[in-house]
């Protein structure tokens, strides 16, 4: 086996924790699709009209995101060990809660039970995402941190392929109940395995006086200062717009601008999956890392250019071939992203901006599909792609000016200071 290869290998022997925290996140995802879809089917039998159905999701889907941007504070005052397996167990039992909701007869008390189980694990799931991110740099040396993201990225993505597909023959075959349980399960094992290792967590600066509001603000202060930070929160928000618009647009142009049949959905799902599989994969076996940093924005250009392509699509072949591009160039920022965060932001302060990095993604989500329905009613569908994704290249321009300007100075400054010498 070539030394490339083995640089995939390594990360699993030679950091056991890591690949725990890695099949917790697999089980986990995978299960979770299978409740995803068990829970709209639920709302949809406590729910008599779509007004109500819609309302519900969204409000109950917002609330986590509001909850989740404070949560980076207690990320970074817990012991990430332990704080994860507690909350592995608590979702647990919260999904185990959504069994007793359709045999309830009061719709205003299902309806409540649906909102505090959803807030509960939503918020949650935030908490885990958040966590095992921070402890990634306590277990993994600096250097192999790459290959760990891009490995981290590449199961991602196949989670994503294998768990809607899953998650429907479930939900099908055994029902929404024996989904819950399954799920339920899952958080369980995910617990046991990060319970049976143990990881050195990196020191904190010792606050004698903790104050959660001075906390919250010292990471935005932070992330306002560095400008490699500030930008990845930003990229989250353009990001996170494509995002709330990808599902419906890959429904919506199979159907009425390909006319394709239903099938056809799961073909530009696999296209663009595939190839972040793949190309995640190879960035891990080769550490691929750009050091110059700023031509990251050109990659963030290219998924806004390769984006607004796709709104120009008139087959299922050609709607194949963009989202294919589409796939490449994300997988080349996303590990980049990670990686960024977990070398530069202090031990200390990286639960506050990860967890501040997941609100945005998630915040601008819900703004993508809520944008989306207005460019629809207003222009027209194909404009949805094309508009989203202007505002991603104009992202990545802006990226690659700011670090071109930033390289500059830091270079003048530089040569000022040997001339002073």
């Amino acid at each position: 086996m070539s030394k490339e290869k083995n640089e995939v290998v390594k990360i699993w022997r030679e950091y056991p924790a890591f690949r725990d925290i890695q099949f917790s996140t697999i089980l986990t995802s995978f299960f979770t699709w299978s409740s995803f879809i068990a829970m709209l089917v639920l709302l949809a039998s406590i729910t008599e009209t779509g007004i109500q159905f819609g309302t519900l999701w969204a409000v109950s889907g917002l609330a986590p995101i509001l909850f989740s941007l404070y949560l980076g504070v207690w990320v970074d005052r817990l012991d990430v060990r332990k704080s994860i397996i507690a909350a592995e167990i608590i979702k647990s039992v919260l999904f185990l809660g959504f069994i007793i909701i359709p045999f309830i007869d009061n719709m205003f008390v299902a309806w409540s039970i649906f909102m505090v189980i959803r807030l509960g694990t939503g918020t949650l799931n935030s908490f885990t995402s958040a966590a095992k991110q921070v402890a990634i740099p306590s277990i993994v040396k600096k250097d192999d941190l790459i290959v760990a993201n891009s490995l981290n990225y590449t199961i991602t993505s196949t989670v994503r392929l294998s768990g809607a597909a899953a998650g429907g023959l479930i939900v099908t075959f055994v029902g929404i109940h024996a989904a819950y349980f399954l799920t339920a399960l899952s958080f369980i094992v995910s617990a046991w395995l990060i319970f049976r290792n143990t990881w050195k967590t990196e020191e904190h600066a010792e606050n004698k006086e903790r104050n959660f509001k001075r906390e919250f603000a010292e990471g935005l202060t932070f992330a306002m200062k560095n400008v490699n930070v500030l930008l990845i929160l930003v990229a989250a928000l353009t990001i996170g717009t494509i995002i709330g618009s990808y599902n419906l647009m890959l429904e919506r142009f199979n159907s009425q601008v390909y006319n394709f049949a239903t099938y056809g959905i799961s073909l530009l799902y696999l296209a663009e999956g595939l190839v972040s599989v793949i190309l995640g994969y190879w960035i891990a076996k080769n550490k691929f890392l750009l050091t110059k940093t700023h031509i990251y924005g050109i990659f963030y250009s290219l998924i806004g250019v390769s984006w607004m392509a796709f709104g120009f699509t008139t087959n299922i072949i050609y709607g194949i071939l963009v989202l294919i591009f589409f796939g490449m160039f994300c997988s080349v920022v996303v590990p980049y992203e990670r990686t960024k965060i977990q070398m530069e932001v202090p031990p200390h302060l990286r639960g506050k901006i990860f967890s501040l990095w997941g609100t945005l993604t998630l915040a601008a989500i819900q703004l993508g599909a809520l944008i989306t329905g207005f460019i629809i009613d207003l222009i027209g569908l194909t404009y949805v792609p094309i508009i989203t994704g202007f505002m991603q290249v104009i992202f990545g321009l802006t990226f690659l000016t700011v670090l071109l300007r930033k390289k500059n100075i830091d270079t003048n400054k530089k040569v000022s200071s040997v001339g002073m010498r």
